[in-house]
């Protein structure tokens, strides 16, 4: 499941050894950035899952017979976790950590966050989540949990993969890695 990535497969070097110090200084510094590029492309399921990514969605609370929503926007980025398989980012205040395969994602257990829910800054637990690659560049995650006052809180959105463009002298592309490994 290895992808070449093109700053990694270049034919020419990027700057001149007779350049000097700093074009040596630039030279191991597009060195370091294909290390990480060539780290997100290994057999790890967390890898397909890394980059940035628009969010669309809501946050609902209900509270006895009392309800609200509020809508949620702005971007993610997700990263490697703490372990192989697991991907991490932040939505909406909470840090999660999301166990991987392919094309589905399960909320690590154990988790919570800090969230104003009736007014009042308060502690949820989250009890469940689920993330699915829902299009080419799309990703739905579903997460809930309970507050510390009793409130159910329930988190819709989809993330949308955003390309990140690098540029050559020769040549300019975009490199995005897609949730379904294309």
């Amino acid at each position: 499941m290895r992808r070449d990535h093109a700053l990694l497969r270049r034919a020419a070097p990027l700057v001149s050894k007779n350049m000097g110090m700093p074009g040596r200084r630039i030279q191991r510094g597009f060195g370091a950035l294909a290390a990480v590029l060539s780290y997100g492309c290994s057999s790890d399921p967390s890898s397909a899952w890394v980059g940035l990514y628009d969010i669309k969605g809501e946050r609902s609370i209900e509270c006895g017979a009392s309800s609200a929503t509020a809508t949620l926007g702005g971007s993610v980025n997700l990263g490697f976790g703490v372990s192989s398989g697991v991907f991490q980012g932040t939505i909406d205040a909470c840090s999660l950590q999301w166990r991987a395969t392919d094309t589905t994602a399960a909320l690590e257990s154990g988790q919570s966050c800090i969230v104003t829910v009736d007014g009042a800054r308060t502690a949820v637990s989250l009890s469940s989540g689920t993330a699915v690659v829902s299009g080419a560049n799309d990703v739905s995650m579903d997460f809930s949990g309970s507050a510390e006052n009793g409130c159910r809180v329930a988190w819709r959105t989809t993330l949308t993969l955003v390309p990140v463009r690098l540029c050559r002298r020769d040549r300019c592309g975009y490199v995005g890695v897609t949730p379904d490994g294309t």
